[in-house]
């Protein structure tokens, strides 16, 4: 059996409650590799709102909250994939005020991608 793509796992990023202020901060720079599945878990004791550029709102994460985006699940083949485009990153800021925990990223690529 012949693989044409192999999954590469991004390393775990995380940012701590105390780290997690009135605007955006990095949890994860830029991916510079198009993303298939993306996770991202706050472990916080607190709600906080996710952006993938610093400045727009996209997503809200109640506390002890996580979702996978699995951008190209169910896809065949390289020439119909979905990605999510490579050159972004990951940011977070307070919707509450968190005071333990951490808010966590995970994700993957394919290979030569």
């Amino acid at each position: 059996m012949s693989v044409s793509v192999q999954a590469l796992f991004m390393p775990l990023a995380s940012l701590p409650a105390a780290s997690i202020v009135a605007g955006y901060t990095a949890i994860q720079g830029e991916f510079s590799h198009p993303i298939r599945s993306i996770q991202i878990y706050n472990d916080t004791d607190a709600a906080v709102i996710v952006s993938f550029d610093g400045t727009t709102d996209h997503f809200f994460y109640p506390s002890k909250f996580g979702n996978i985006l699995d951008i190209s699940a169910n896809r065949e083949g390289v020439s119909d994939q979905f990605f999510i485009a490579g050159n972004f990153g990951v940011y977070v800021k307070q919707s509450g005020v968190p005071t333990t925990g951490l808010v966590w990223v995970s994700a993957y690529y394919g290979k030569g991608e």
